[in-house]
């Protein structure tokens, strides 16, 4: 990795520490520690599920938008693809649209 890259990375980490504690800086830990003991992690799972869901849809519907190209890729592999879409767009705007043409690309 280059000097660049380094201080660039640096700059960035030391920007968002910065920004995570001006934000976090008069939280009460006590507090925040109670609150996360009444956490309910059903919640949790019945996001993460209702997620699944919407992507298994997006998956579905992506297959379907191949079958006038008479091109039959899995379900499965559409699946992972639109997961990829989703993790990589997080990190890149846009970016998971090409993840995905390449999952498939690769896999199919």
């Amino acid at each position: 990795m280059g000097r660049k890259k380094i201080v660039q990375s640096l700059v960035f980490l030391i920007v968002g520490v910065g920004l995570f504690w001006f934000v976090y800086k008069d939280t009460d830990l006590n507090t925040l520690k109670n609150q996360l003991v009444r956490f309910n992690p059903l919640w949790i799972w019945v996001s993460v599920a209702l997620n699944m869901l919407s992507q298994l849809v997006r998956a579905h519907r992506w297959k379907l938008m191949f079958k006038p190209l008479n091109y039959k890729p899995k379900t499965y592999n559409l699946f992972l693809a639109v997961l990829i879409l989703a993790f990589t767009n997080q990190i890149i705007p846009r970016g998971g649209e090409i993840a995905r043409l390449g999952v498939i690309n690769r896999y199919e």
